[in-house]
């Protein structure tokens, strides 16, 4: 089960707060937890930052027992937008209206992006639930969802 609204949030303040301390130009682009529910599962926050050339990827983890340091990679993450924080749609909230929406099962990966692809005009909580068959979107600005079947497999 997902962490409580809270929880995500205050990770991703922290996480932003962190980077930013160390990369004052770095821009929020994804969260990703491709374990969650099993013990041991982690967040990975991926930021921008624009002040190189080309734009470098900065990602901070979120273990079990803390943050680890950010670290930066000098190539840009391609496919996202930067999310604007802080947003104010938690992660159970967006659940809860997945599950309203038809979208019930064992979620095994979570992630917040911003996908760079025509028609998509906010970000999404992205729910996979793999023994379903499903992934569930859920826009973080409209609370619209989108239920879909995973494609292949």
């Amino acid at each position: 089960m997902p962490e409580a609204d809270d929880t995500f949030l205050e990770y991703l303040a922290e996480a932003d707060r962190l980077v930013v301390e160390q990369y004052p130009d770095a821009q929020f682009y994804e969260a990703d937890n491709l374990n969650a529910g099993r013990p041991g599962s982690q967040w990975r926050f991926v930021f921008n930052d624009p002040s190189t050339s080309p734009n470098s990827t900065v990602i901070i983890e979120r273990l079990e027992r803390g943050f680890g340091e950010p670290r930066e990679i000098p190539e840009p993450w391609v496919g996202d937008r930067v999310i604007k924080l802080p947003i104010t749609l938690g992660l159970e909230d967006a659940r809860a209206l997945c599950e309203r929406g038809g979208c019930r099962g064992e979620v095994r990966a979570i992630v917040l992006r911003h996908p760079l692809y025509p028609g998509v005009n906010e970000p999404y909580y992205i729910f996979t639930m793999p023994g379903e068959r499903r992934r569930c979107w859920v826009g973080i600005v409209s609370g619209e969802v989108q239920c879909a079947p995973i494609e292949g497999g």
